[in-house]
Parts: C-alpha cells; sequence; structure tokens
C-alpha cells in the first residue's frame, strides 16, 4: 500500500514578498525641472528623476519629501506602505 504524498500547504498571497520587504516600501520620484531630494529633512544624495529601476527604499510611514531647486524648497508628504510601492510626480513651480 502506497502512502500519498505529503503536499505543502500553498502561502498565503503576499506573506513572501512582506517577508523579503521586512517594514520598507519603497518611493519613484519625478520632477520638472530636476531637483535635489531630501528626506525627513535629510540630504540623502539623489537628485530626481528616482527611476522605478532604482527606487528610494524607505521604512513603512508617512515620510516628508522636500524637493530643493535653486535654493526653493518644496514639501510633500508621502505615505510608504511595507513592500508596495508610492510614487511623487511634481511639476515645480520655478522659473528657469
Amino acid at each position: 500500500k502506497r502512502e500519498p504524498k505529503k503536499v505543502a500547504e500553498p502561502k498565503k498571497k503576499g506573506e513572501p514578498k512582506k517577508a523579503a520587504a521586512g517594514k520598507n516600501g519603497f518611493l519613484i520620484v519625478s520632477s520638472v525641472p530636476w531637483a535635489k531630494i531630501y528626506v525627513d529633512g535629510k540630504d540623502i544624495g539623489r537628485n530626481t528623476p528616482v527611476p522605478p529601476v532604482n527606487p528610494l527604499a524607505l521604512p513603512a510611514g508617512t515620510h516628508k519629501i522636500t524637493l530643493e531647486v535653486d535654493k526653493k524648497r518644496f514639501t510633500f508628504p508621502v505615505v510608504i506602505k511595507a513592500g508596495e510601492t508610492a510614487r511623487l510626480i511634481q511639476k515645480l513651480p520655478v522659473s528657469r
């Protein structure tokens, strides 16, 4: 008599993704004109655009994203959800 093969229970959708991502989410940023990016007041050393292939990894929660052009700063609240990608796309009111 053969014993039936044991089949692993399928994991619930979303579990592996959250485990891999931890509590981080991602942010894509684009602006016209290009701008220096600050996250929660800290210069992160990057400028726009931040493309989908190289997004910013941020802890889940609300962050203040500041875009600086010609010493003018524009701040936007962005909500980051774990394992998801948020987008910030802005046309900044500066004359160039």
